[in-house]
């Protein structure tokens, strides 16, 4: 929804996604796979020249919005948890005081969701882009510590202190004016005349059909080479979105 509003919000806003911050993401992925220090460092540093680059004149208020910041998701790199993030938000604000000075408000905001519904796009993404053998009940037995949104965000706000750490369900803020978009706006203070020229767009099943999981399961679960399996995989997903 950013990137399709971003003429919308260029005027008050500077807004860095994914793609902006593509070099952070990886980082922040390898730091919660390893645990290094160094991987620590390193971001720490890639961080600072980023902030660093930023206009220092430009009164506009940066949003960078990437899931990946988080680190790898629950399911990747034998990860359970999230339990990397709080030192990866950490990193986050100490690299923007560093960079853009102390008195820099800085606020994390956070979406999360119902667990069952997580845990089913949670499953569906690891079964759909790995060799998943689990079922759905086994993941979630596996996985239980990650959904425990309100401990880690406990963390997140004893770690990144004294900045500010925010967070609303997504089943809850679907209905705002400009969806899961508005506590943001709300956080930047964007005046109303912006937020009713942007365009609301609905929300994405990621799973074309209902199904698709007993498929994905089945095929992790035989004997097909890897390279086999991810293919089949890639032409079921084409043909499911085609008929959609």
């Amino acid at each position: 929804m950013i990137n399709t509003n971003r003429a919308v919000l260029d005027p008050v806003m500077r807004c860095y996604l994914k793609s902006d911050v593509q070099r952070l993401t990886e980082l922040a992925k390898k730091f919660s796979a390893t645990r290094e220090q160094a991987a620590l460092r390193t971001l720490g540093q890639a961080e600072r020249a980023f902030f660093a680059s930023l206009d220092p004149l430009d009164p506009r208020p940066i949003l960078i919005s990437a899931e990946d910041l988080s680190g790898y998701m629950p399911g990747r790199r034998k990860l359970t948890r999230y339990d990397a993030t709080p030192k990866i938000m950490a990193q986050i604000a100490a690299s923007a005081r560093a960079s853009l000075g102390d008195e820099t408000q800085i606020d994390f905001y956070f979406s999360t969701r119902q667990p069952d519904s997580w845990f089913a796009s949670l499953y569906w993404q690891n079964l759909r882009s790995k060799r998943l053998t689990d079922d759905l009940p086994e993941f979630v037995k596996r996985h239980v510590e990650a959904s425990k949104f309100d401990s880690l965000l406990a963390d997140i706000r004893a770690s990144v202190a004294p900045a500010r750490v925010s967070s609303q369900r997504l089943d809850h803020t679907s209905g705002l004016p400009q969806g899961p978009l508005t506590p943001l706006l709300d956080l930047l203070d964007i005046a109303p005349g912006i937020r009713t020229a942007l365009s609301v767009l609905p929300a994405v099943n990621a799973m074309p059909y209902d199904g698709l999981s007993d498929v994905f399961l089945a095929l992790n679960r035989s004997g097909m080479e890897d390279d086999k399996v991810a293919d089949a995989k890639r032409h079921i997903l084409r043909l499911a979105r085609r008929d959609r």
